[in-house]
């Protein structure tokens, strides 16, 4: 299982005078959860992650968030099992000038058992949020179909035939970067039944004008 470790995070511009920041965790469609913090930040910052953060491991996707107080979110990074081991830099542009740099290592990969396999079958447009979505698909971060593929009420695209394989979760994402930016994911687990399976995507997000209404088809293969 790939391991990910933090190295040290650097503030150079807080939203304010200072921040109390966190970085948050969600392994495997897991729950979110703490990996470090909060503490407060200033202006030019550094603090040593070594010793304060224990690794965080996973099989398939690991999803890491960086929020402050009052719940403002700095933006996250996401690892999959074609992210590129090593020593890596992320840099967080948060709300209203805010900036971090969080410094981290991915350790190689040991071979991983392979528990699932999932098939995407089709992907139908019910209902476009305005005259067409421009819409992308993904798996563990994977672009699956798009970027922004175009999708009109009542269209439909049969998706590539290759079953995708994984460890312990599969989070299927859709996004739309048309107009009004909106995400929405689905986390199906190794232990799922075998079988066809359906969901839909419903995009109300609050502060959208409209919504949108996708089905995904999809197979889980033994």
């Amino acid at each position: 299982m790939p391991t990910l470790h933090f190295d040290e995070i650097e503030c150079y511009n807080p939203r304010g005078t200072h921040d109390d920041v966190s970085l948050l965790a969600a392994l495997d469609g897991g729950v979110e959860g703490s990996a470090w913090g909060p503490e407060q930040m200033r202006a030019h910052g550094v603090i040593d992650l070594t010793t304060r953060t224990e690794g965080q491991v996973f099989y398939d996707l690991a999803q890491i968030r960086l929020t402050g107080d009052y719940g403002h979110d700095f933006g996250s990074m996401t690892f999959d099992l074609h992210s590129s081991v090593g020593p890596g830099e992320f840099y967080f542009p948060g709300e209203l000038n805010a900036r971090y740099r969080v410094s981290f290592r991915l350790d190689a990969l040991p071979a991983a058992r392979t528990h699932a396999q999932i098939r995407l079958v089709r992907l139908t447009c019910r209902d476009a949020q305005g005259t067409h979505d421009e819409v992308t698909l993904r798996v563990n971060d994977s672009i699956v179909l798009g970027p922004r593929h175009v999708m009109k009420t009542n269209w439909q695209v049969d998706l590539e035939d290759t079953p995708i394989s994984f460890n312990a979760t599969c989070t299927v994402t859709l996004s739309e970067t048309y107009l009004q930016d909106w995400s929405e994911s689905v986390t199906i687990r190794a232990d799922a039944p075998v079988g066809a399976g359906q969901h839909d995507f419903v995009a109300s997000q609050r502060g959208l004008v409209g919504s949108a209404r996708y089905r995904l088809d999809y197979e889980i293969l033994a």
